[in-house]
């Protein structure tokens, strides 16, 4: 089971009920937020917010998906064009600052060290690691291991709360998905989530662990599975809006 970004929910705005789904578009998954009235016309929106669709009350969900996929070609390019404008650049030199689980770290050359190493509000780095690819790789390298620690602790902290075992974790790298989860022959679960959490306050990437533990009882997004993931994390919903908002906003690194 994948946790896409973001998940399949419904809510309540100014102008109605709104439905998220999720889609697959050219071997992609893609999430949107689908809102009904009495327009007579399906209109697709893409822009910084993601991808909304509006149709008539009366079209089915099929139609409005098979209408999308005959425009996904002009939706990957408005996506492109969003991306660029939203994700903020990141250098990589002496005196960058980055913020991991919240916390700003301050990049520092230091020739006293022989490895990447956290003090404080400082990440020093060794001095000879000062060319932008170099510097690049080690530090995450650093991020990538301080990630999977914490999401190990976070998935042993959680998992009693749902009675499941306590998963493998693994590190992804996938470029629109926070997080994924599958359960082998032998009934062991393996979670795997995203790297890039780090990038995100603490209680958000907390929420992905919960999200994909929750994953191991019910491989849907049910309500029994959503009745899990409030057991695991009971502010499930809030974090869900606010995982929309901060994933719109973490460096490209």
């Amino acid at each position: 089971m994948q946790f896409e970004l973001p998940l399949e929910t419904r809510s309540r705005t100014r102008a109605g009920s709104e439905i998220v789904r999720a889609v697959r578009l050219s071997g992609r998954v893609l999430t949107y937020r689908l809102r009904r009235s009495a327009r007579k016309t399906l209109a697709l929106y893409v822009d910084n917010a993601g991808i909304r669709a509006a149709a008539p009350r009366w079209v089915a969900i099929a139609e409005i998906e098979r209408f999308m996929r005959e425009k996904e070609r002009w939706i990957f390019a408005k996506l492109a064009e969003s991306a660029t404008a939203r994700t903020p650049s990141f250098e990589w030199c002496d005196g960058a600052q980055l913020r991991i689980f919240g916390v700003q770290r301050r990049l520092t050359l230091d020739p006293s060290v022989t490895e990447v190493t956290c003090a404080g509000s400082r990440l020093l780095v060794p001095a000879g690691l000062d060319s932008p690819p170099t510097l690049r790789s080690h530090v995450l390298e650093w991020v990538k291991r301080v990630a999977l620690e914490q999401f190990e602790f976070w998935a042993l902290l959680l998992s009693p709360r749902i009675d499941v075992g306590v998963p493998t974790v693994r590190l992804s790298n996938a470029a629109t998905r926070w997080g994924s989860c599958s359960v082998r022959r032998d009934g062991a679960g393996c979670i795997r989530l995203n790297w890039r959490l780090a990038l995100m306050p603490p209680e958000l990437a907390e929420y992905v662990v919960a999200h994909e533990l929750a994953h191991l009882r019910e491989m849907n997004h049910s309500r029994r599975f959503w009745s899990w993931v409030g057991k695991a994390y009971p502010d499930f919903r809030t974090a869900e809006r606010e995982l929309r908002r901060h994933g719109r906003s973490i460096p490209a690194l």
